[in-house]
């Protein structure tokens, strides 16, 4: 995917990818955690239960009981998809010239919102918790320019790098705006410039011609 990702972005803008950066992997491993609880915990209750209560677990109970965890596992298999699916497809991109946010919200839905670097005002980033200061991953949170709303990543891995090359990058970034901004200014006074000397110069050669008009050679 990252691959198809950096083609259709260098392709259509011709911007080059600095990072890509997923949300960070103990995110995942809780998830996974927690799917793997969820199926542990009923198998050990349910062969606890067989072995108290044997004549339970006999005829119709047995099939009823197959037919369920066969749906069960189902289940988790879809919650594990799911999950890995959206751990996957939650991207940050960051390019020379934006910032890309894809948020994978359900299976089949996506959101995507971009940021230009220029229009970014300050970006600060914070670990909250154990868990997130021992294995440095945090929030990075960067505020826009005019009415935009902030732009926060969360979980994001060594979120301090993160907002130093942000930093960067905007930096980079709005000075060749200011640089472009600047060369426009002079291409459109030049181009005054000119236009108001070509009717002066054709004034000029207009009244030649009369003066010849007027005084003419025998």
């Amino acid at each position: 995917m990252e691959k198809n990702i950096k083609e259709l972005i260098v392709s259509s803008s011709g911007e080059n990818i600095k990072k890509i950066v997923r949300r960070h992997w103990f995110i995942f491993a809780t998830m996974m955690f927690a799917i793997f609880m969820i199926f542990i915990l009923p198998l050990i209750l349910v062969a606890i239960s067989i072995k108290v209560f044997p004549a339970f677990f006999q005829g119709v109970i047995v099939n009823i009981f197959v037919f369920g965890l066969f749906v069960y596992i189902l289940l988790l298999a879809g919650a594990f998809l799911i999950s890995y699916i959206k751990y996957y497809f939650d991207l940050v991109i960051l390019t020379d010239k934006r910032i890309i946010d894809i948020q994978q919200v359900t299976l089949f839905s996506r959101n995507v919102e971009e940021l230009e670097l220029k229009n970014i005002q300050n970006v600060s980033s914070d670990l909250q918790g154990i868990f997130a200061t021992f294995l440095n991953y945090g929030r990075v949170t960067v505020e826009t320019a005019g009415n935009n709303p902030n732009f926060v990543f969360n979980t994001i891995p060594n979120p301090q790098a993160f907002a130093r090359e942000l930093i960067k990058l905007s930096e980079k970034a709005k000075e060749k705006a200011r640089i472009k901004d600047s060369t426009q200014i002079s291409e459109s006074i030049s181009q005054k410039i000119n236009g108001n000397s070509t009717p002066k110069i054709l004034n000029e050669g207009q009244s030649e011609s009369v003066e010849n008009n007027e005084n003419p050679r025998f």
